[in-house]
């Protein structure tokens, strides 16, 4: 959603949340839209701390795979 609004952490986590819910998490990437190009520099950089912060909330719930983690080593 393109706004100068930065979104709470919670918030990024909750919208992750509801695409896991039909998504199988080994199948999901979130990413930014292309529309932060447009926005001034330090809101982009706040929404991107928020993304970031949202996926390390996410990614604590969900119980990682172990081809994910022998892929980590």
């Amino acid at each position: 959603m393109r706004t100068l609004a930065i979104e709470s952490d919670e918030e990024v986590a909750e919208r992750m949340r509801s695409v896991l819910e039909v998504v199988p998490h080994e199948r999901v990437y979130f990413t930014t839209d292309c529309g932060m190009r447009v926005l001034p520099r330090l809101v982009a950089k706040e929404k991107l701390k928020s993304l970031v912060r949202g996926a390390q909330v996410v990614r604590a719930e969900v119980p990682s795979s172990p081809s994910r983690e022998t892929a980590r080593v």
